[in-house]
């Protein structure tokens, strides 16, 4: 079972990712808002972070991108957004984001990605034993 951090401020959305997540056999770990989710991509732990790109807050959605990034290297980061700007795709791809998800997504494509995520962790770790 994986930890899934899941950063979300719209409630539908939120509630559908931990659906998917819970039903694919995995924890999801949720945050409402750039702050709550560094806080959680610090001390949770998560196997991978699925982030929406817009959040109201004092956090921009690239200061929230740079400060995932700096907590959590390795991880695989996909980026959600119903409205992605070139600037953040440009950011994105400078950060080594995994993937990005444009609202509204499905079911499928979800499992899709985490699987995909969730696979090459696990080759990484046999590469390094």
């Amino acid at each position: 079972m994986a930890k899934i951090l899941i950063i979300e401020d719209d409630p539908k959305s939120m509630s559908f990712l931990q659906k998917v997540i819970t039903r694919m056999g995995h924890e999801p770990v949720s945050a409402d808002n750039g702050a709550d989710g560094i806080h959680q991509a610090t001390h949770s732990n998560p196997d991978i972070i699925l982030t929406d790109l817009r959040m109201p807050g004092q956090i921009s959605d690239l200061q929230l991108l740079n400060a995932l990034r700096s907590a959590s290297p390795e991880i695989g980061i996909v980026v959600i957004s119903g409205y992605p700007s070139d600037e953040a795709l440009r950011e994105c791809k400078r950060l080594n984001i995994a993937e990005f998800l444009t609202k509204p997504f499905e079911v499928g494509f979800v499992r899709q990605v985490v699987d995909k995520l969730l696979a090459a962790k696990a080759g990484d770790k046999t590469t390094v034993e």
